[in-house]
């Protein structure tokens, strides 16, 4: 192989390389909408705390129409530590959330 087909190589493959996206391989995963409704919810719930800490729990199947997302999250206000857990209910057939519920912990 000469000079010139080295070059045309280089720039196919350097082209090829630009077109994809670059979001290739970097799939969320199936939780990460749901924590964030819980962080959302949680900022609702304790304004006045900021959030130090975040932990997806697991999802808990409770039926074709019903799914858990289990999330812990540790707040802190002036020294103050505090742990919610954050249950988000969702209906997998829909991608919908039909509830969220917190739970203080300790």
């Amino acid at each position: 192989m000469n000079y010139h087909n080295w070059f045309k190589l280089a720039l196919l493959v350097i082209f090829i390389l630009f077109a994809l996206p670059s979001n290739v391989g970097q799939a969320q995963p199936e939780y990460a909408k749901w924590g964030q409704v819980a962080v959302s919810e949680v900022k609702n719930e304790y304004p006045d705390y900021q959030l130090k800490d975040y932990s997806y729990d697991g999802k808990v199947v409770i039926s074709d129409e019903r799914e858990q997302f289990t999330f812990t999250m540790t707040l802190e206000k002036n020294g103050e530590t505090k742990k919610v857990k954050a249950y988000v209910l969702t209906n997998p057939q829909t991608e919908e959330q039909i509830d969220v519920s917190l739970e203080e912990i300790e």
